[in-house]
């Protein structure tokens, strides 16, 4: 793991990440809230992780292209409270769900 000289930004990138490390991941965040970044691009999370991983409050940006978040995952990430930015580039995500955060930059 790795986090920025600002300690705003967690960056998991090709960890091997599944859906059973999100609660975990997701009790960190909470207790660290000065990290308001995550970079999770190219693990294994599914819907399954990405509705976990929207429990986590106070980020602000989720960075999740290459896993395998598909419609209802993109829908759960996109009603987190406090997120401005989502990317989830070459996931199998249809039309709804990329509806579902078109608000977000």
């Amino acid at each position: 793991e790795s986090i920025n000289d600002s300690g705003s930004t967690l960056e998991l990138s090709c960890r091997q990440l599944t859906d059973s490390d999100i609660p975990v991941l997701v009790n960190f965040l909470q207790s660290n809230p000065s990290i308001t970044h995550l970079d999770v691009r190219v693990n294994k999370l599914t819907n399954v992780g990405a509705i976990k991983l929207a429990k986590a409050t106070g980020l602000l940006a989720i960075c999740a292209p290459e896993n395998q978040i598909s419609n209802d995952g993109a829908a759960a990430l996109a009603r987190c409270h406090n997120l401005e930015e989502l990317y989830l580039a070459r996931n199998p995500i249809g039309d709804p769900g990329a509806v579902s955060y078109t608000h977000l930059t």
